[in-house]
């Protein structure tokens, strides 16, 4: 397997970098302080510092953000740039218009673009790291994720769909209203249905199979939705260049949820309109299935940073 060297920067050079930034800052605020003139002048000043110092930051962080590919929207690119060109112009304008001494004028402008530049050099400084040691702990990372996987596919084996929808009978069955009671005998002669298959559904001894289900990306849906035994029937299917989205159907209360679905063995389900799957809580996100047989998962937070990978890059 070809492995790619992580370059760390020299100690030299971060000392360098916040050596630069920390005489910037000092520079600037030994200038605002003596400033000659108008107390408001003055306040001016700051507020056009601080406003150019924080959108800087911003515009860096967005920058790499988006290098490799576009991350936000098109109304945030607009404010990250629209904000950054708007301080450095309004600071600028300030600094013409104050009636100064000329030399005092250009010691303020140059600490001014000096404080700019070394707050951009800071910011990547302080990016490569953040970097470098997400790409160092990625192998522990994985493992984590291994043996979360191989904990999921034990519980995968342990659990019993038609059990989960007899306790939700059971618990319902004692309400007393008739639409409850309807909609509880219903959800009972879906569990009968699947109780046979279950029962037959041999138990998943690979460490794998959760890794080859079928992944959810998105759910527009509350949470509430797929709450333990919940009964879903399945409204429509979508087929997508990366997988599938399915439109599922609480059978107890008619609550939608849209479901975006990848994978390799998304686009082989046998799943039709009208299946009835139910949703069963593991640690790390739910498991569907339909028959007795898990078909997809869709992971919580926890779930999706154990998924999480990234591309490592010179």
């Amino acid at each position: 397997m070809h492995t790619i060297a992580i370059r760390h920067d020299t100690k030299a050079w971060r000392l360098q970098v916040w050596v630069s930034f920390c005489a910037a800052a000092t520079l600037c605020a030994i200038g605002l302080a003596w400033l000659p003139g108008r107390d408001l002048d003055r306040a001016f000043m700051v507020m056009g510092y601080m406003f150019c110092l924080s959108a800087a930051f911003a515009l860096a962080k967005f920058i790499r953000d988006n290098a490799s590919r576009p991350v936000d929207t098109p109304l945030w690119r607009l404010v990250v740039w629209g904000g950054f060109f708007l301080a450095m112009a309004l600071t600028g304008w300030g600094l013409v218009q104050m009636e100064i001494n000329p030399a005092y004028r250009a010691f303020l402008g140059v600490s001014w673009l000096f404080l700019i530049s070394t707050c951009f050099t800071l910011a990547k400084t302080l990016r490569d790291a953040h970097e470098n040691g997400l790409a160092e702990t990625a192998p522990s990372r994985h493992r984590a994720g291994r043996c979360a996987l191989r904990a999921n596919a034990a519980e995968i084996s342990s659990f019993r769909p038609h059990q989960e929808l007899l306790m939700i009978c059971r618990h319902r069955f004692f309400t007393p209203c008739a639409g409850t009671l309807r909609r509880a005998a219903s959800v009972l002669a879906v569990s009968l249905v699947l109780a046979g298959p279950a029962g037959a559904q041999s138990s998943i001894s690979d460490a794998s199979a959760l890794s080859m289900l079928p992944i959810a990306v998105s759910v527009a849906a509350p949470v509430a939705i797929l709450s333990t035994g919940a009964a879903l029937s399945v409204v429509t299917i979508e087929a997508t260049s990366t997988g599938a989205i399915w439109v599922l159907a609480r059978a107890s209360d008619g609550a939608r949820a849209s479901v975006r679905l990848v994978g390799h063995g998304v686009a082989g389900a046998s799943i039709a309109a009208g299946t009835v799957v139910v949703a069963t809580a593991l640690s790390t996100g739910w498991i569907l299935s339909a028959a007795g047989e898990a078909i997809a998962f869709i992971p919580n937070e926890i779930g999706r940073a154990l998924l999480y990978n990234e591309r490592i890059t010179r």
